[in-house]
This record gives C-alpha cells, sequence and structure tokens, in this order.
C-alpha cells in the first residue's frame, strides 16, 4: 500500500475539517472505506480513486463547495447536477 495515497485522503479530509464518517458520506462511500484507505489497509479502486482525485483537486482549487450538516447530498449529486 502507497503510503502517499493515505496521507492524500487525510490531508483533504482534515483540511475540511471532517471527521472520517462526515467525509465518506460527502463521497458517497462507507466509512469503512475511507478508514482503510487512511490506515493502509486498503487502496482504492480506480473508480473511487479517480472520483477523490476529482475531490482532492477541487478542494486545492478552492472550488469544493462546503454543504452544511443538514444536507445529505453527495459530491458526485451536486457535480453531476451542475453546481
Amino acid at each position: 500500500m502507497e503510503e502517499a495515497w493515505a496521507i492524500r485522503v487525510k490531508a483533504v479530509r482534515s483540511g475540511l475539517g471532517m471527521t472520517q464518517a462526515a467525509f465518506a458520506q460527502r463521497m458517497g462511500m462507507s466509512y469503512v472505506a475511507i478508514s482503510k484507505w487512511e490506515n493502509l489497509l486498503r487502496r482504492p479502486y480506480s473508480r473511487n480513486a479517480e472520483w477523490f482525485e476529482v475531490i482532492e483537486g477541487r478542494f486545492n482549487e478552492g472550488r469544493l463547495p462546503r454543504l452544511g450538516p443538514g444536507e445529505e447530498r453527495t459530491w458526485r449529486e451536486l457535480f453531476e447536477g451542475g453546481e
């Protein structure tokens, strides 16, 4: 497992001030998946890795919408529906 991957995931999540559970919900994934990524137990499947890279890119550019606690949409739903 590539340690850099886990560091990237945790950096984005922490930079957003989110728990693993909250980040997983926004990603449209399970908390267990995010936990395994960050703890070097599993690397994401290619589709999820590509989706994370979209999120990471938007985060780095300052273009990742901050959704409120009552908002249940995932970032994917938001982006596919047009920002």
